[in-house]
């Protein structure tokens, strides 16, 4: 990633800002793939921005566009969302009229609102405008002030801020439902209890058989009033919705012109899965529209509440079968899980080691390899679609001519590929069949005559060992020395860093890895005399080492491989990844503030101050 990053600022904001929410997508929040369903999908390919190439438009090379998900938020969510934000300003506004109500005898069910707080309303849906305006990236402005906060540079797909947002509309909806409800009960006409004196001239004037009247308060008129007016405005909405689902066909000519650019030919469905769209966007908003008119008809009907949330819930089911059957694929992953008796025997050897793996093409969705990635054989090459970096490529160009060379520095112990390439290898000093075996549907079985075979070479450097003679010489120079076939990198190591040369003729040392992870390594030494312990892993200078709790630099040693000075006598080595620790702090402080406030929030609440009214 860091090679794909590029050399100057400009690149460097290019390639953290591709993959940026272009302003018209967000159409789609209401509206279902409206510009598409996903890049090549052939019952209606995308055809947004959304992962273009930065200006392609002038050069037309790279991505048109590459999306595989929808930024659908929900129409029923969004509505009741934007209700909690209604509610919550209409509570701050008839605040001073509490006690005229109270004094009438009004109801007051509704004023606080299922117990959400204003504050809490008005938070989530910052978080909201917030989140979206930073998915917006390269087309929001003010990007470039976030940008340049620390490790703000590392975030490669602005996009993804809309999980945020997704999580703020899920937040509000619960909000706006239970405000909704609590509305529908503070509209109904609450029954008072009978006065004492009334009963009493009842009973003089001998009419017992007669119901005594109950009285009954007025509903309150405030949520009387943001249901009525809401209602309508969801209705103005899903009427545009519907006149723009009709309107679409008309701009058919420049839409085809546009589509043409993009290489799209089949303008009939792209015109379908815009309108059908729209068409989605407009019932769910007449269907919100319909539950606001019921409520408000019909203010003393029992059942109201449970009529909206059986509405409302088969709505939502409906809505979210049709939008997410479209990214459901089913696929076989039987063979990504399969027994793999190659895997096990790689992984039963008595020294750890390496895989050269020509089995299959290697490709993100190639079941066999990944088969033996989930076994956790621990592969010497990259996946092939994967780009890999400069010195990567440079290591490999250099050692690929001498490819025993490439198998010893690497700790590559095993080799796995065609019979008929591998037959000719076996001759050679070192190398022996471990098993053949045969591959069927990228299924493994054992056969002794099979079309594949697995070797095992003897002649690899162990994975980690303690050198106590070494020179210091430069990355560029050390990977000339290495391919050199009169070189012996099991006497003497190359050291890019600015080390005293070793000049002990004592031959390397074992070194015993007690633990292996991709986080964390121990290792034992045991050692007579100082050296480098070399770990044949690459270099990362985010690696820390520590020698009996004490931590030590790490160095470059043979072009590319990861060491550290280790002094006479018996030594724990520990050596741990961690990264991502400055964004995991900055992650737990924030959800320590959050966390902080939500408590503050509950204990004023239960104080009887803070609630929304």
């Amino acid at each position: 990633r860091d090679a794909m990053r590029g050399k100057t600022p400009e690149e460097e904001w290019i390639f953290a800002t591709n993959w940026s929410l272009p302003p018209e997508d967000i159409l789609e929040f209401t509206s279902p793939c409206v510009f598409g369903i996903e890049t090549g999908d052939r019952r209606g390919p995308y055809w947004g921005r959304l992962g273009r190439t930065y200006e392609w438009e002038k050069h037309r090379q790279g991505f048109v566009n590459f999306r595989q998900h929808t930024v659908y938020m929900g129409v029923i969510q969004l509505v009741f969302a934007v209700y909690a934000l209604v509610t919550a300003s209409r509570r701050g506004r008839s605040r001073q009229d509490l006690p005229i109500r109270q004094a009438q005898g009004l109801r007051q069910d509704s004023q606080d609102c299922g117990g959400t707080g204003r504050g809490e309303v008005f938070f989530w849906w910052g978080a909201l405008v917030v989140c979206t305006l930073l998915a917006l990236g390269r087309f929001f402005p003010l990007y470039r002030l976030f940008y340049m906060l620390p490790y703000m540079s590392k975030i490669r797909c602005p996009v993804k801020f809309l999980h945020l947002v997704e999580l703020a509309v899920c937040v509000l909806f619960a909000m706006g439902l239970s405000v909704f409800l609590a509305d529908i009960r503070a509209i109904q006409p609450a029954v008072a209890p009978d006065k004492a004196g009334d009963k009493e001239k009842k009973g003089k004037k001998g009419k017992k058989d007669e119901p005594a009247k109950k009285e009954t308060a007025p509903g309150d008129p405030a949520a009387a009033r943001t249901v009525t007016f809401f209602g309508i405005g969801v209705l103005v909405v899903a009427v545009g919705f519907a006149a723009a689902a009709g309107i679409a066909p008309w701009s058919r000519p420049a839409l085809e012109s546009y589509w043409q650019t993009l290489g799209l030919r089949d303008y009939a469905l792209l015109m379908r899965t815009m309108t059908g769209a729209l068409g989605h966007a407009a019932i769910l908003f007449f269907v919100c529209a319909a539950v606001f008119g019921y409520v408000r008809c019909f203010p003393g009907a029992r059942l109201a509440e449970r009529v909206v949330l059986i509405v409302l819930g088969l709505a939502l089911a409906c809505d979210l079968v049709i939008v997410d059957r479209r990214y459901v694929r089913v696929q076989d992953l039987t063979p990504f899980y399969a027994d793999n008796p190659v895997a096990d025997a790689i992984l039963g050897a008595d020294a750890m080691g390496r895989t050269s793996y020509h089995l299959s093409a290697r490709g993100k969705f190639d079941p066999l390899w990944r088969n033996f990635r989930i076994k956790g054989v621990d592969m010497l090459q990259p996946r092939a679609d994967r780009k890999i970096s400069k010195e990567y490529q440079d290591y490999f160009a250099a050692l690929n001519k001498n490819i025993f060379r490439l198998w010893q520095l690497t700790n590559t112990r095993f080799v796995a590929g065609p019979w008929q390439h591998l037959a000719g290898l076996v001759s050679q000093h070192g190398l022996k069949v471990v098993m053949r075996f045969d591959i069927t549907n990228a299924i493994i079985t054992e056969n002794p005559a099979g079309a594949f075979a697995l070797l095992r070479y003897d002649g690899c450097l162990p994975r980690a060992l303690v050198y106590h003679a070494w020179e210091q010489c430069s990355a560029e120079e050390a990977l000339i020395r290495l391919a050199d076939p009169t070189w012996d990198p099991t006497s003497k190591l190359l050291v890019s860093n600015d080390v005293p040369p070793g000049t002990s003729g004592k031959p390397a040392s074992p070194a015993q890895i007690a633990r292996y992870s991709r986080t964390r390594i121990d290792i034992t030494v045991d050692i007579t005399e100082p050296g480098i312990l070399v770990l044949n892993d690459k270099y990362d200078p985010e690696w820390i080492a520590r020698v009996d709790g004490e931590r030590v630099g790490t160095l470059r040693c043979n072009h590319m491989m990861r060491g550290l000075r280790v002094p006479a006598g018996r030594h724990e080595i520990a050596l741990t990844y961690r990264p991502y620790l400055p964004y995991f702090i900055l992650s737990l402080a924030a959800c320590a503030v959050l966390l902080a406030w939500g408590l503050g929030g509950m204990w004023r609440r239960g104080s009887g101050i803070g609630v929304m009214e």
